[in-house]
C-alpha cells in the first residue's frame, strides 16, 4: 500500500470512529458537553493498526450540531399528520354545508307544494258546495241526551232474547250468575 492510500484508510476510520462515537451517546447534550469522549473512544480502538502512521491525538476543537435527522423526520411527519387531519376536517365542512343547503332545497320544496295545496283549498271548498258534498257540522249532542239514547245492558238483552215471556227483572248479570240462574 502506498502512503496516500494508508492515509486515507486512516482518516476514513477515525470519521467511521467519530460517527460511531457520537451515535453512542444517549443524548447529544452528551456530545457537547464532553467532546473528549469522542477522541478517547477513537483511540481506545486502535484505528491505526496495520497502517505505518500512528495516531497520537484527536484534538476536537468545536461540536457544532447541525440537524437531528430524527426530530427532523418526526417533526416533517407530524405537519404532514396535521395537513391530513385539516383536509379531512375541510372534506366533513364542506360535505356538512352541502348537506344544509340540501335540506334547505327540501324545505323550499315542501313549502311551495304546502302553497300550491293551500292555493286549491277554495276552489275545492267551492266544488263541495256545488256537489252537495259539504255541509255545516252539527253540534255533538249534550250528555242527557247520549245516556237516554243508551241501548239497555248486555244482560236484559240477552234475557229477552232467551226468554221472550219473562219480563224484565231489575237484578243485572252478576246476580243472574251468583243466584244460579235466579234472581230473587
Amino acid at each position: 500500500m502506498d502512503m496516500n492510500t494508508q492515509l486515507k484508510t486512516i482518516i476514513a476510520r477515525v470519521c467511521q470512529g467519530i460517527v460511531t462515537a457520537i451515535e453512542s451517546a444517549t443524548t447529544h447534550m452528551n456530545v457537547l458537553e464532553m467532546p473528549e469522549r469522542i477522541s478517547k473512544g477513537v483511540l481506545d480502538r486502535g484505528l491505526d493498526a496495520n497502517t505505518a502512521f500512528e495516531i497520537v491525538s484527536i484534538d476536537i476543537a468545536d461540536v457544532d450540531v447541525g440537524q437531528i435527522i430524527g426530530a427532523r423526520l418526526r417533526t416533517d411527519q407530524a405537519a404532514a399528520d396535521t395537513r391530513m387531519a385539516q383536509a379531512r376536517a375541510e372534506r366533513r365542512r364542506a360535505e356538512a354545508i352541502a348537506l344544509q343547503q340540501e335540506m334547505k332545497a327540501k324545505v323550499t320544496e315542501s313549502r311551495a307544494m304546502l302553497m300550491l295545496a293551500e292555493a286549491q283549498m277554495p276552489a275545492a271548498i267551492a266544488m263541495a258546495f256545488r256537489a252537495g258534498q259539504f255541509h255545516a257540522r252539527r253540534s255533538p249532542p249534550r250528555r242527557r241526551q247520549l245516556l237516554e239514547e243508551t241501548p239497555p245492558p248486555a244482560s236484559r238483552m240477552v234475557r229477552a232474547t232467551l226468554a221472550p215471556d219473562a219480563s224484565p227483572s231489575p237484578c243485572g248479570i252478576e246476580a243472574w250468575e251468583t243466584e244460579g240462574g235466579v234472581c230473587g
